[in-house]
């Protein structure tokens, strides 16, 4: 144990013999460290949160969509803003003042808009593909059990590049057809 493990400094050094580290001597033997306990009793741990990825993923989406959706829209509201004012540009300072509060105001509503809308589109499609994903896995592990087998664990079809991959890919290519076909009809 050394000086820095008790509750005491060193002595300082007198001289120049002493300005090594190994020639410090110290006279008091080591005094026992208190213990202490590691967490304290009175304080209750609060359970952690636990949220499904699934849900975590769709709230991602949500986000993402609102913010580029918000910057989208502001820049579009403000280019058509700008298109249907340019006949009558303001001429004073206090013109100019209304002019780009009028602006500003027409683009935080354009792009809450627009963002709004774009949340919901990329929530929407996140959580059609979750839910496909959800369903892939559910129709693997019946015709599992009707055929009479035990389903398979996730790390056993992980070890042969199936469960959640299969699962997943299987989601994506239904989510694709989907669209396809909905793009196809709505033009």
């Amino acid at each position: 144990m050394g000086w820095w493990r008790t509750s005491e400094a060193p002595p300082p050094a007198k001289g120049p013999e002493s300005q090594s580290p190994v020639s410090i001597k110290t006279d008091h033997a080591p005094e026992a460290m208190p213990s202490y306990p590691v967490v304290p009793e009175a304080i209750p741990r609060p359970e952690p949160l636990v949220v499904p990825f699934s849900t975590l993923l769709v709230s991602s989406a949500m986000t993402l969509g609102f913010v580029s959706g918000f910057a989208n829209g502001a820049r579009h509201t403000a280019l058509v803003f700008l298109a249907e004012n340019a006949h009558r540009r303001p001429e004073t300072v206090q013109g100019w003042y209304f002019y780009n509060k009028t602006k500003y105001y027409r683009m935080i509503l354009g792009g809450f808009r627009r963002g709004g809308q774009t949340g919901l589109q990329l929530a929407g499609w996140v959580g059609g593909w979750c839910l496909l994903d959800i369903m892939t896995e559910s129709v693997r592990s019946y015709v599992a059990e009707r055929r009479g087998e035990e389903p398979p664990s996730h790390a056993s079809l992980d070890r042969h590049g199936l469960g959640h991959w299969f699962d997943g890919a299987v989601a994506g290519i239904s989510t694709g057809l989907i669209s396809a076909v909905g793009c196809m009809y709505y033009r």
